[in-house]
């Protein structure tokens, strides 16, 4: 299954980090490619938590928490993405002095047979990989000015 991980570091405390990853209903307000998020089930954290994402030029797509480790990393489950067969993302961060290193990851399966596997390992893996560059780069800035990203990638403020 291909995996294309990205990461980048925050002048931020791990807890500081974390409770933007843990709002887990409110991924709109720092992932430049999510328009509209919103919780799905009761659970607001945790393993089972649920939402649904708007991404822009995809639609909806919806995501359940499978690993929670509190302060540490979480997992989803992504579903209805097109072309994915299966998709898993996970986020861990990890404290290096007074800032936070923050690793995005997916691994994903494609639909469509031979096709789809050649279009993952070239032109998804790509888009992927740019689509964890926005999101971590919108993090970065949601975390260090508290400003929703909206769909504009910020600049990379220095680390």
């Amino acid at each position: 299954m291909p995996t294309v991980t990205k990461q980048i570091e925050i002048d931020a405390p791990t807890d500081r980090v974390w409770a933007v990853l843990s709002d887990f209903g409110g991924v709109y307000k720092w992932n430049p490619a999510v328009t509209h998020s919103s919780l799905t089930a009761d659970q607001a954290t945790g393993v089972d938590a649920q939402r649904t994402c708007t991404v822009a030029g995809f639609g909806d797509i919806t995501e359940r928490a499978t690993v929670w480790e509190e302060g540490k990393s979480l997992s989803v489950e992504i579903s209805g993405a097109p072309m994915l067969k299966r998709a898993t993302g996970t986020v861990e961060i990890e404290a290096r002095g007074d800032t936070t290193v923050v690793t995005m990851r997916v691994d994903y399966q494609t639909s469509w047979g031979p096709i789809g596997a050649l279009m993952g390992a070239t032109i998804m893996k790509r888009k992927l990989g740019q689509t964890l560059e926005q999101a971590l780069a919108g993090l970065r800035h949601h975390v260090l000015t508290g400003e929703e990203v909206g769909t504009e990638v910020p600049k990379l403020l220095p680390a």
